[in-house]
């Protein structure tokens, strides 16, 4: 999904039948479900909302549907999938961005922003709102943001660029957390893993006694809170 000219939608679909094979499935079945959601497509327009991708029960079997959407730049996406990529780039509204299965991909958007997938990666890049970013299984990668920011991963890499400007949460069960801030960013931080290091290059006011696996103080005064927790692996704050 990407945005377009001011006042102007487009929707192109692509639909897949699959027939034959180990799992079976009659071949004029397919065709004839096929051929129902070409004469009928499931996009809807009632006023400013678009909706795409609605199918009736009965003919989603051994069915498979990709789009390629672009909507107006001052659009809200609500975007879902059941099993695939999603790719959302360019609008100025908030962006929910949701997949059982499937990499997803936000960039250049100027509200808020949830992507979360069952298992699969997520990039986002470059977002004006805050951010609250979830896998179930997969890394998770976002550059640009500066303001509140939340990210979990069940197992994987988190990568993170930008400018706390509210409090950023960030948590994986297994992998390493790394965050790149401003050479003169201020904030708290209190990171911690089960199994791997902390290092950071900026100068810790410690809070507490220093533990193995353990940071946790101010920098150049304090500022929003940065909280990083991996169960295995290190962790570093450049």
């Amino acid at each position: 999904m990407s945005a377009g000219e001011p006042g102007t939608a487009r929707v192109v679909g692509r639909i897949r039948g699959r027939a034959g094979g180990w799992s079976g499935g009659n071949p004029a079945e397919v065709e004839a479900r096929v051929r129902a959601i070409e004469a009928d497509p499931p996009v809807s327009l009632d006023g400013d909302d678009l909706r795409v991708g609605h199918l009736d029960r009965s003919l989603r079997r051994r069915i498979s549907i990709s789009y390629e959407v672009v909507v107006p730049p001052n659009s809200t996406v609500h975007a879902r999938t059941g099993s695939g990529a999603l790719r959302v780039e360019g609008v100025a509204g908030a962006v929910d961005a949701r997949s059982g299965s499937g990499r997803t991909r936000v960039a250049d958007v100027g509200g808020d922003v949830t992507a979360r997938t069952g298992s699969g990666g997520i990039e986002i890049d470059t977002v004006g709102g805050d951010v609250n970013a979830r896998t179930g299984s997969g890394s998770i990668r976002i550059d640009g943001v500066d303001a509140a920011l939340r990210a979990r991963t069940g197992s994987g890499g988190i990568r993170v660029a930008g400018s706390p400007g509210s409090g950023w949460d960030l948590d994986t069960g297994s992998g390493s957390i790394g965050v790149d801030l401003p050479d003169d960013a201020a904030f708290e931080v209190d990171a911690r893993t089960g199994s791997g290091s902390v290092r950071s290059d900026h100068p810790v006011t410690m809070d507490g006694e220093a533990r193995r696996g353990r940071l946790r103080g101010t920098v150049r005064g304090g500022g929003p809170r940065v909280t990083l927790r991996t169960g295995s692996g290190g962790i570093t704050i450049d």
